[in-house]
């Protein structure tokens, strides 16, 4: 059986403004805070990937799961919004990719900064104690900041980043989360690989399976991983149906479906647009029919309308299929709008 994409009974009347899909605008009081949103949640992607990192971190597999959680996000960015432009959703969604990968590595920057403060104040210690002397956190924070003054002129978080980029500049000739990842780069890494060692220049008991040039090409396809998975997700949420006059998203629900043998004569007289003819071979639909069945979906922005969405979706025979009808084993016939639904589903209707 053939997919159609378009069929001499769809076509609903434009100047109706019922439906658009992925040419519309957006709610201009939402779109701020879904903006915020967006933002917020992307960068907490990128920290919850870093926090994870610090068990475990595998290679491909830790970024891809977080950049379809960064998909998941730019969603219901884009739904909270009421979105409806898909060339808007899939730059936001590129967008909200990019910052959450971004924030992981920002993450792991601070996080850096973070340990050389704890290993400099456990070396403070040691040299404040070592004849027997008490120091307590106060003066290991005092002699820290003292130390840090004369060396980077500044104390707290601040002199520890600066003394951190001295590092970094010395050995990458770069600072900041730039220096940083060049850093990582050069030291190179495993297939799973676990935390950061800036400044530990001793080699690793097992040489590290990735470095330099594939150390930056890997960092690339994670960033297009990020970037690709929150542009698709993002424009696929905005180019669903939306309702315009009834601001609000447009849902399809199963509501009938045809047997076999009954399948091939409900698409000739389908596709021919013979819907009376069509409308004798579908029943209410029930999710433990047997399979092979066509399962038709309706969408209508308003239950009185003889206009609406419909999608006819095959369900192929199988096991599998049997147990959980889902997307993967579906075969989409028809997608579009149709006038004239209550020929169709009479008995439905």
């Amino acid at each position: 059986m053939q997919s159609v994409s378009t069929s001499p009974i769809s076509g609903m009347p434009s100047q109706g403004g019922r439906v658009v899909r992925g040419n519309g605008g957006f709610s201009p009081l939402r779109l701020p805070f879904a903006l915020i949103f967006g933002v917020i949640s992307s960068i907490a992607v990128g920290v919850a990937l870093f926090f994870s990192g610090k068990l475990v971190y595998l290679i491909f597999a830790s970024a891809f799961f977080a950049a379809l959680i960064a998909g998941f996000f730019a969603q219901l960015t884009i739904k909270f919004g009421k979105i409806r432009n898909s060339l808007f959703g899939l730059l936001f969604g590129l967008i909200m990719g990019a910052i959450a990968y971004g924030a992981y590595w920002g993450a792991e920057y601070v996080g850096t900064i973070i340990d050389v403060g704890n290993e400099a104040r456990s070396e403070i210690r040691k040299e404040l104690t070592q004849n027997g002397a008490s120091a307590s956190d106060k003066d290991v924070e005092e002699a820290m900041n003292s130390i840090l003054q004369e060396i980077t002129g500044s104390t707290g978080f601040i002199g520890l980043m600066k003394l951190t980029d001295m590092d970094l500049q010395e050995q990458t000739g770069n600072t900041g989360i730039i220096g940083f990842i060049t850093y990582q780069a050069q030291t190179g890494f495993s297939i799973s690989r676990v935390g950061s060692n800036i400044g530990d220049s001793s080699p690793s008991p097992s040489a590290p399976a990735i470095k330099d040039g594939l150390a930056w090409g890997y960092y690339g396809i994670e960033l297009l991983m990020f970037i690709i998975a929150g542009a698709l997700i993002a424009s696929g949420a905005a180019s669903d149906p939306f309702c315009v006059e009834q601001n609000r998203w447009l849902k399809l629900q199963p509501l009938a479906q045809v047997l076999e043998p009954a399948i091939n004569p409900f698409m000739q007289a389908f596709q021919n647009g013979d819907l009376y003819t069509a409308s004798q071979y579908i029943q209410p639909n029930d999710p433990k029919s047997p399979l092979p069945k066509l399962r038709i979906d309706v969408g209508r922005c308003d239950k009185q309308s003889t206009q609406g969405l419909l999608r006819i979706a095959l369900i192929p025979q199988g096991a599998q299929a049997r147990r959980k009808e889902n997307a993967e084993q579906e075969q989409i016939l028809f997608d579009g709008e149709i006038n004239h639904l209550d020929l169709l589903l009479n008995r439905q209707l």
